[in-house]
């Protein structure tokens, strides 16, 4: 029997085409079996099981092959087993963290001192109720309750709780096991608290803490010394060296594992905390607590996503802080609750401070604009090891940037049935979404052009916008404390047709509502004076009351207030506040915002105005033309 010489195409991964593939190939003019009916039960059925045997392994073999690259590994075992190669341990669970003072009432005035052991168990209620739910906390070391002079109460500062509760395992080393390792069985521990202990064999007596691997450098082969990675069941596994690199514990020792069970980012925002382990009554008579500040940064384990993205970076930036990129690595690795990381060194800096990095940090929840102080120093301290010796880092805050913006538009009634109100709400809707997905990132930039495509998309019937752009900063009076005030807008600033850039609310001196305005520098152009005034009713004209408030810078966008007494707002009966918040509205230059530094812009969506109209041409026709109203650039 001839063989055909046409061949099958291997190409083909869909059945369909498989089976066409196979048909063709066997009705070549050269094969013995083109004459025959591939429609027939027998050979269509033959045909079948071969299309589905060549199908079934083509999809096998390219899933396979997806799975061994940590871009394209869709399971979890696989992409930690890509990221281990390059060696990177997915992060754990992170137990939150929380500061409180500690009261301790004793029956006896007579010790210097009273100590709470290490582990003992606190309680944060998430919802400051009874009813709310319970989260464990305790401390990792004993806390020590200094006496009050000539009194039976002890105090004790700034005590850390971490979230969670302390779990013991004990193991036998055995040293035939496959590479010494030993795994620990709840996936829900906090890594960093893990301490890796080995006794001798039937004794409790204190032999060897080892330490998390983490440099090459000066490890031989009596370093005490434990690697720690994922294994395909999402466990933590512990291993140790083989006495060439890290030294391997003597066969049949006890090896003790210690660390905390936590539940991550759910014990966030608990603001109190009560003492709930065993007193003792006969000396004890109360423990009360204070919160110095409330639980944050704890979060759950690293998810498959946040693996593919900081396994490159890290292995990139080789464990040391160098590049800008390099820190952004590190801190994202080391602190799971920020959001978006800014870097940018010292010479970049305004004004340049040589031998420095600078980092800023917008945490991840919504709710908190700036990484907690412990959080900071704990970042600080990290990087400590990491950095070049020279350079010095420092964690600022972000500086917020407001955008207000007047959205106009016009519909056609005919393409809804929805009312204008209703229209409005779904593109306000429409730009929330958009402030979240594109903006209150450091890499993130308003794009006018886009956001009205965003509006202009949002329905059907919406047919033309207008979206007028302000550059907003929040100022906060203190009556007790005037002082000067620095804003910056993070762009360039432009005048209104020659007589304003400034736009701003009101605030109450000497009892009369006053405004901010401005007028022209007749010896630069590029200077604004800023003025204070308030409007008479009697005479209906703004009273000027100080022609030098300040000063607006329009290349830089920088505003400077001179100081300026407010009222006391407590005397009033409707207040307590000493403060008056002000929102000082500028023009930039361009409406496109980039941020830049520390700097993040956001739209300010409780200012936001949305504002819809019928068109009149879509309803009634051209002759409505003459009678159509455009919408203006300026604020009316």
């Amino acid at each position: 029997m001839s063989l055909p010489v046409q061949s099958v195409s291997i190409s083909e991964l869909d059945f369909s085409e498989i089976k066409k593939s196979l048909i063709s190939y066997f009705k070549t003019s050269d094969s013995e079996f083109k004459d025959w009916d591939y429609t027939g039960s027998n050979l269509n059925t033959l045909i079948d099981v071969l299309a589905h045997n060549t199908h079934y392994n083509a999809m096998l073999s390219h899933l396979a092959i997806n799975e061994t690259f940590i871009d394209s590994a869709q399971l979890r075992q696989n992409v930690v087993s890509a990221a281990k190669l390059i060696g990177y341990t997915p992060r754990s669970v992170i137990s939150a963290k929380a500061t409180i003072n500690i009261q301790v009432q004793l029956f006896d005035s007579t010790p210097e001192e009273h100590v709470i052991p290490r582990g003992s168990a606190f309680s944060g209620n998430l919802s400051n109720t009874q009813t709310g739910k319970n989260y464990n906390f305790t401390n990792l070391e004993d806390i020590k309750c200094k006496k009050l002079a000539q009194t039976n109460t002890y105090v004790a500062e700034n005590v850390v709780l971490h979230q969670g509760y302390i779990e013991t395992v004990n193991m036998q080393i055995n040293n035939l096991l496959n590479k010494n390792e030993y795994v620990i069985d709840n996936k829900e521990i906090d890594t960093n608290t893990l301490k890796v202990i080995v006794y001798p064999e039937k004794s409790s007596q204190y032999l060897e803490v080892y330490s998390r691997f983490t440099d090459v450098t000066g490890i031989n082969e009596t370093s005490l010394i434990y690697f720690l990675y994922e294994n395909y069941e999402s466990k933590y596994v512990v291993s140790f060296g083989n006495n060439v690199f890290g030294k391997r514990p003597d066969n049949l020792n006890i090896l003790r594992l210690q660390y905390l069970v936590s539940d991550g980012d759910k014990a966030n925002k608990i603001t109190q905390f009560t003492y709930t382990d065993f007193l003792d009554t006969t000396k004890v008579s109360n423990i009360q607590t204070e919160t110095v500040s409330i639980s944050s940064g704890g979060a759950a384990r690293e998810e498959i996503n946040s693996i593919k993205y900081n396994a490159p970076i890290q292995y990139i930036a080789q464990n040391r802080a160098v590049t800008a990129d390099d820190y952004k690595a590190l801190i994202y690795a080391q602190y799971p609750n920020a959001g978006t990381i800014s870097v940018w060194g010292g010479e970049d800096n305004i004004p340049a401070q040589y031998g420095k990095v600078f980092i800023c940090i917008r945490p991840n929840s919504t709710s908190d604009d700036v990484v907690p102080l412990q959080d900071k120093l704990e970042i600080l301290s990290f990087l400590r090891g990491k950095k070049v010796m020279s350079i010095i880092p420092e964690i600022v805050d972000p500086e917020y940037i407001d955008i207000v913006i007047d959205v106009l538009f016009k519909y056609n009634p005919n393409l809804t049935d929805s009312a204008t109100t209703e229209i409005e709400r779904a593109i306000r809707e429409k730009i929330v979404s958009f402030n979240n997905d594109y903006l209150q990132s450091f890499d993130g930039i308003f794009r006018h052009s886009m956001l009205s495509r965003v509006v202009d998309t949002s329905l059907p019937c919406v047919l033309n916008s207008l979206i007028r752009v302000f550059v907003s900063k929040q100022i906060v009076f203190d009556s007790n404390s005037p002082k000067e005030i620095i804003l910056k807008y993070g762009t360039a600033l432009q005048i209104d047709d020659d007589k304003v850039v400034i736009n701003s609310s009101g605030f109450y001196k000497d009892g009369i509502l006053h405004y901010f305005g401005d007028r022209a520098d007749v010896n630069d152009m590029n200077r604004r004076i800023l003025t204070l005034f308030y409007y008479d009713t009697a005479s209906n004209k703004n009273i000027i009351v100080n022609n030098n408030a300040g000063e607006v810078d329009l290349s830089n966008g920088i505003a400077k207030i001179l100081p300026i007494t407010v009222d006391d707002m407590s005397t009033d009966a409707n207040t307590n506040n000493t403060t008056q918040t002000v929102y000082l509205d500028m023009i930039p230059i361009s409406n496109d915002i980039i941020s830049q530094r520390n700097q993040l812009i956001r739209i300010n969506t409780n200012r936001m105005f949305v504002y819809g109209e019928v068109d009149i041409v879509s309803v009634a026709g051209s002759n409505k033309s003459i009678d159509y109203s455009t919408f203006t650039r300026d604020r009316m």
